[in-house]
């Protein structure tokens, strides 16, 4: 499987940050994060031994759906463009 995501690694506390930027003419939704969690466990560094935080970058923002499970999680960050 091929993808493009962005990630930033930390070795001493073995946190990674997964992001992916949705650049669309609609409000970005929980499908999309979903995916990217998805995506993050192709990751094999430290897999079970880390922390995962994850960004989604937006065009347009996010449905309330999304900011719903948003308010949920503390590892999920939310940025409007």
């Amino acid at each position: 499987m091929r993808f493009k995501i962005e990630l930033e690694l930390n070795d001493d506390s073995k946190e990674i940050l997964i992001g992916e930027c949705k650049y669309l003419n609609t409000k970005v939704d929980t499908d999309i994060f979903y995916k990217l969690v998805e995506k993050a466990n192709c990751i094999n560094w430290n897999k079970g031994n880390r922390t995962e935080h994850y960004v989604l970058f937006s065009k347009l923002g996010f449905t309330d759906h999304l900011l719903e499970v948003s308010k949920k999680r503390d590892d999920l960050l939310l940025v409007s463009l």
